[in-house]
């Protein structure tokens, strides 16, 4: 990735803010990023970018704002176009539509590489306010132009709106245009490949070694002691897909320090011997996720690159149509060390079970208690018939069978518990996180190591 030089100007006529200014939100980069105040007492933010004579100059700044508003925030170019030209540094400013409320700076990404990334707000209602402004000068480059996203962030989500307690982002970020992007899937000869699959496995059936090579194990540290909770997915050398809610407990941040991820390894029974155990240096949570029921999902940076073998392969991830009606109906296969139907927390090895895509709509009128734990950005699969994910299983994979190639379409994220038992209900649907929806910010979230 071609390192980017910024440079913050600062002149004697604004006040800088980014020290802490009641009201004004700190800068998570303020060597990048900076709020200021005019002379009329109106705040906004600072940024310039080097020149670096491309072709295409493509900014997008991504912000929060503790209210409910379908007002965004305004990108404005002030170097003009002669002066880019000449080689000249690109100063942007970034108006707000409210200044007794000002939005926090989230993300900003220029040329599709992340310079700066920093929390959400935190509050019971929090909008998510996203712009992008696109300046090509000369010969367009195919694979960097891109079409500037609708002007309104608004969105209405039918399955969070109805439910006021889990309307966990009351506007999210504008639905991505089309882009094309290259596969960042390495190596592509690779993934998605397993040995000896046997199609017609269904119901909690047994798996062998290097059946699904990309299935991690991951094992958090209690009590001075490492116990298995969680699995993930191995999408490339450097990077584990798993389930937010697996690294961000209600009452307690979970560290890097505390987590350590299995690979290549079957049987978990003596977990530790002759496994390929990797720490994380990183935990990237989607900055949209507060609870199950949306944006459950988050990318794990290994400490160090994996060598891929027979037992330890990625899992390709989606180029397809991202929509729902293309998969309903068809079949998935998950796989995990959790719950069986003895009743055990976990099991020694992993089983797999075959089940269906259902409609958002047969999901719903199933059991109202899903319109707590569904959004846009999930899908619900099963039988109801007793054969489903369970505790144990979060994170794990949802994967498809693409042009002979294993796919990830979804991440285990939640289940309806049975009142009795207070375990999963098993007699209905499982929830996932539908990872094409969040594919844009997975490529990017993968460009950190």
């Amino acid at each position: 990735m071609r390192a980017i030089h910024l440079t913050v100007l600062v002149l004697v006529l604004w006040t800088d803010l980014s020290g802490g200014r009641t009201g004004v939100p700190s800068s998570p980069c303020p060597q990048l990023f900076q709020y200021y105040r005019r002379a009329d007492d109106q705040i906004y933010g600072v940024l310039f970018i080097d020149n670096q004579r491309s072709s295409v100059y493509d900014l997008e700044i991504n912000m929060t704002i503790p209210i409910q508003t379908k007002n965004n925030i305004e990108i404005r170019r002030i170097t003009d176009n002669t002066q880019i030209q000449l080689g000249s540094s690109i100063e942007y400013q970034v108006h707000f539509p409210y200044q007794e409320s000002v939005p926090r700076l989230t993300s900003i990404f220029f040329n599709g590489n992340l310079l700066c990334y920093g929390p959400r707000d935190e509050a019971p209602i929090v909008t998510s306010l996203s712009r992008r402004n696109i300046l090509r000068v000369g010969p367009v480059d195919k694979l960097s132009a891109r079409p500037p996203p609708s002007p309104n962030p608004s969105f209405n989500n039918p399955f969070i709106n109805n439910f006021n307690n889990f309307n966990l982002n009351t506007v999210p970020p504008p639905s991505e245009p089309p882009v094309l992007e290259t596969n960042i899937n390495i190596p592509g000869s690779q993934c998605g490949e397993t040995i000896g699959y046997q199609p017609l496995i269904f119901s909690g059936k047994p798996t062998h070694s290097g059946e699904f090579p990309w299935l991690v194990a991951m094992f958090y540290l209690a009590e001075k002691a490492y116990a298995f909770r969680c699995s993930g997915s191995l999408v490339s050398e450097r990077h584990v897909v798993t389930a937010a809610h697996c690294l961000k407990m209600p009452d307690k941040a979970i560290s890097t320090e505390e987590v350590l991820m299995v690979l290549g390894k079957h049987n978990l029974k003596n977990w530790a011997a002759k496994s390929t155990i990797v720490s994380a240096s990183r935990f990237i949570i989607h900055p949209d996720y507060k609870t199950v029921g949306d944006a459950d999902i988050a990318v794990i940076v290994l400490e160090r690159t994996v060598q891929y073998s027979p037992t330890i392969k990625p899992l390709c991830l989606w180029e397809e149509n991202t929509g729902l009606d293309s998969i309903i109906g068809h079949d998935g296969i998950v796989t995990g060390w959790g719950r069986d139907e003895s009743g055990k927390d976990t099991v020694d090895e992993p089983l797999q079970i075959k089940i269906p895509v259902v409609s958002q709509e047969t999901c719903l009128r199933s059991d109202s208690r899903f319109f707590k734990i569904t959004s846009s950005r999930t899908f619900c699969a099963g039988r109801r018939d007793g054969a489903i994910p369970c505790t144990g299983d979060s994170g794990g994979p949802f994967f498809m069978q693409r042009n002979g190639r294993w796919v990830l379409r979804g991440v285990v994220s939640a289940a309806l518990v049975n009142s009795e038992t207070r375990l999963c209900d098993s007699s209905n649907y499982v929830v996932f996180s539908d990872v094409p929806k969040y594919r844009k910010w997975l490529n990017k979230a993968m460009e950190l190591l």
